[in-house]
C-alpha cells in the first residue's frame, strides 16, 4: 500500500514538473511570438512610411515640373508682350 503511495506521488510529482514545464514553453513561445510580430509591424510601419516618402516625392516632382512649364509659358507670354509693345512704340505710326 505504501508503495503505490509513492508511485501515486511521484507520478503527481512528474506530472505537475511536466505541467510547469509546458505552461512555461507555452509563455515562451508566446513572448517569441509578440517580439516576432512587434518587429514584422515595425519593419512594415517602415516600409510604408519610405513607400509614402517616394510617392511624396514623385507627386511633389510633378507638381514641380506642372508649376516649371506654367510659369516658363507666363514668362515667354510676357516676354512676347513686352517685345510687341516695345516695337509698337518703336514704329513709325505717321507715313
Amino acid at each position: 500500500m505504501k508503495e503505490r503511495e509513492e508511485i501515486l506521488a511521484k507520478t503527481h510529482k512528474d506530472a505537475t514538473r511536466k505541467e510547469t514545464e509546458i505552461v512555461e514553453e507555452a509563455r515562451n513561445e508566446a513572448s517569441r511570438i509578440r517580439e516576432r510580430a512587434q518587429r514584422d509591424i515595425t519593419q512594415e510601419r517602415e516600409k510604408m512610411q519610405e513607400e509614402l516618402k517616394q510617392e511624396t516625392v514623385q507627386l511633389a516632382s510633378v507638381m514641380a515640373e506642372k508649376l516649371m512649364k506654367h510659369s516658363i509659358q507666363a514668362e515667354d507670354q510676357k516676354m512676347l508682350l513686352d517685345q510687341a509693345v516695345k516695337e509698337m512704340e518703336e514704329a513709325d505710326w505717321h507715313q
